[in-house]
């Protein structure tokens, strides 16, 4: 009878056992396998921290780089900004008291190159002071000015001037 019960005893612990073992079995991949599913979602989630950052970082730069750009932009001539010019050199021309005349606008359009060149001939009459400081302030505009032809004449009792300069505009 002893060794009947111990052989059913045997059998249970040996049933147990193996349940047991079964459990630990499944219970182990179980967690390897959520250890995977965390460590992919880990690293999509520090991509999308990254990428985040990434965005804040070219977000920031932008905002410090819009006066920069803004400064930029008024440097570069561009077409919207030549009825401008011409108003601003005709004004500069009245307020030094100078008859001014913007004798002609040509745009010379280049094929082999990206900026265009305006090419401007500016005419002007009136004392040396002021014709002189009407040549330097041609000289001075905020752009790239070439200078292909300068006269500087007096007739009479007045200076008269005639410039031909050339702008690069970027459209």
């Amino acid at each position: 009878m002893i060794f009947k019960n111990s052989k059913v005893i045997i059998g249970f612990f040996s049933l147990a056992f193996l349940i047991l073992l079964a459990v630990i079995v499944f219970g182990i991949s179980d967690i390897r396998s959520k250890n995977q599913e965390t460590s992919i979602l880990l690293n999509e989630a520090r991509q999308v921290t990254e990428a985040g950052g990434l965005t804040q970082s070219i977000k920031t730069i932008q905002a410090n780089s819009r006066e920069e750009i803004t400064a930029l932009d008024e440097l570069v001539f561009t077409n919207d900004k030549l009825v401008s010019l011409i108003e601003s050199i005709e004004e500069k021309g009245k307020v030094l008291k100078l008859n001014t005349k913007i004798a002609s606008v040509e745009r010379k359009e280049s094929a082999t190159s990206d900026p265009d060149l305006i090419r401007m001939v500016v005419e002007a009459g009136g004392s040396w002071s002021a014709t002189s400081a009407f040549l330097h302030a041609l000289e001075s505009l905020p752009y790239r000015v070439m200078i292909e032809e300068s006269i500087l004449s007096q007739a009479e009792d007045s200076w008269r001037l005639r410039i031909v300069f050339s702008i690069h505009s970027f459209d």
